[in-house]
């Protein structure tokens, strides 16, 4: 059964069925349970840069060092690239996609509420994953 529908209007019956209709691995696993591991987060690429420069030193044997290192580049070039896209974590620690909650019992049937939604991959930024950055080192050798 799902909440909020009745004998005539199966408006939220419909909505679960769109959604799984709409997603391959929950299409494929109609009537069962989803198979672990049957869908995946979309490639990630993340390409990094750095440039040297020896600098002569103030003494005879010495020299300085200086170095750039460039994180995920393509983020820098485009805000797009080199993102890294996961599924959020539930609040019980586990990764978690749903999108219908168990809304009780009536008549001896469990209940379900129907979210508008599955939800989506989010872009994982807690330390920055996702952004660029540069890192300047200066070494000086004697």
């Amino acid at each position: 059964m799902f909440y909020g529908d009745t004998a005539t209007s199966k408006v939220n019956e419909q909505k679960f069925w769109d959604i799984v209709n709409a997603n391959k691995e929950l299409r494929n696993a109609a009537g069962g349970v989803v198979g672990r591991a049957n869908a995946f987060a979309p490639w990630t690429n993340s390409i990094d840069m750095r440039i040297s420069q020896e600098l002569p030193g103030l003494f005879a044997g010495n020299k300085g060092v200086l170095v750039f290192d460039f994180m995920n580049v393509g983020n820098m070039i485009n805000k797009r690239w080199g993102r890294i896209n996961e599924i959020s974590f539930a609040t019980a620690g586990g990764n978690s996609r749903n999108f219908v909650d168990y809304a009780g019992m009536q008549d001896g049937k469990y209940v379900y509420q129907v979210r508008d939604q599955v939800e989506d991959f989010v872009v994982k930024q807690n330390k920055g994953e996702s952004s660029w950055a540069v890192q300047v080192t200066a070494r000086y050798e004697f």
